[in-house]
């Protein structure tokens, strides 16, 4: 079975081609820019990286605290409550004793 072929942006083909002409092996060519940007990520020198990375772990953080607070919440309104749990049991073994 013949696996999906993934489709090049025709600025990474129309790379490909420009550095094929100049002799440039395209696969050393991205190695060397990824490895240039991982060294600036490394290093702090890429700041607009760095915030946007910070940004999206915040929003990630946010939000699930939130999907946490709306589940606490629901399960407040359908009687799940663990305090509610734990208060009757503890009674029960009080009144046992």
């Amino acid at each position: 079975m013949a696996g999906k072929k993934s489709t090049a942006s025709p600025f990474v083909e129309a790379a490909k081609e420009l550095l094929s002409q100049e002799g440039i092996p395209f696969k050393e060519w991205t190695n060397d820019h990824l490895r240039d940007k991982k060294m600036a990520i490394l290093e702090g020198k890429d700041k607009e990286w760095e915030e946007s990375t910070i940004e999206k772990q915040c929003e990630s953080y946010v939000l699930s605290k939130i999907n946490t607070l709306v589940s606490d919440k629901n399960q407040v309104k359908n009687g799940g409550n663990k305090h509610v749990n734990e208060t009757t049991t503890s009674t029960a073994n009080t009144t046992n004793e």
